[in-house]
């Protein structure tokens, strides 16, 4: 129980500064059709639940990072903290 409050409280909080505005459709399982552009950062960060009757799984923050080298080409980090 006090597991799962502390994992609520992580949640609220990271919704609270979160300075983005949320869009539909699964987090982050889908590839943009571009590079950020040459010198450029694209940031993602988001949150999942899995749940089924005997346990859940957190994935919080989902963390995407990239960097654009040229128009064609980018660097990517993508780290999910699994709880």
């Amino acid at each position: 129980m006090k597991s799962e409050m502390h994992k609520i409280i992580i949640f609220l909080f990271l919704m609270l500064i979160s300075p983005g505005l949320a869009q539909a459709g699964p987090p982050l399982l889908t590839r943009g059709p571009g590079t950020p552009g040459d010198g450029h950062w694209e940031n993602n960060v988001a949150i999942t639940v899995e749940k089924a009757r005997t346990h859940q799984r957190f994935e919080a923050p989902l963390m995407d990072l990239n960097y654009g080298l040229g128009e064609r080409i980018q660097l990517k980090f993508e780290m999910p903290w699994v709880s």
